[in-house]
């Protein structure tokens, strides 16, 4: 054992009292300065989650807006007992549509390059226009699958965000 500190020994025998503890004090001052910098890394990344949750969040409420009117779109679909009063709630609820997408397309135009998200939008904007209107035309069974097929793709793009 005495081989291995034997350099250590005589390096803490040839100086002087300030310098051995100015020594011991780097050696400890090393490894607090590690832990420091992955402390600070770790913090830098932890806020940087948050700043893309945020937007996250911020491209998700449309979203869940134009899903929860898209849902009573398609129960609208389904339930035709009253014709006319169900027409006009449909046309009520294809303009809170709409907004909703003039809302996402707002939103999708500020982060969608930043969420990668451009993309899975326009699809879902294609699927509902290949899909309004056909509502009240159409048995209730094919557009209340098509709804369910474009609530599922808003599903997945909020998943995505």
């Amino acid at each position: 054992m005495k081989m291995v500190f034997a350099p250590a020994v005589k390096l803490l025998n040839r100086l002087t009292y300030p310098r051995k503890f100015g020594l011991i004090g780097l050696l400890f001052a090393l490894p607090l300065g590690l832990i420091t910098v992955f402390l600070v890394r770790e913090l830098n990344d932890r806020i940087t989650f948050s700043a893309k949750e945020q937007l996250g969040n911020a491209y998700r409420r449309p979203v869940q807006q134009f899903a929860a009117d898209l849902r009573d779109h398609r129960g609208l679909t389904w339930a035709r007992a009253d014709q006319q009063k169900t027409a006009e709630e449909l046309r009520r609820i294809e303009e809170r549509l709409q907004r909703d997408i003039q809302d996402i397309n707002a939103v999708d135009r500020k982060l969608g390059a930043t969420l990668k998200t451009t993309s899975m939008w326009a699809e879902i904007k294609d699927k509902w226009g290949a899909l309004q209107g056909q509502a009240e035309k159409a048995s209730p069974v094919d557009p209340a699958n098509r709804h369910t097929e474009l609530v599922a793709d808003l599903l997945a793009l909020m998943s995505h965000v």
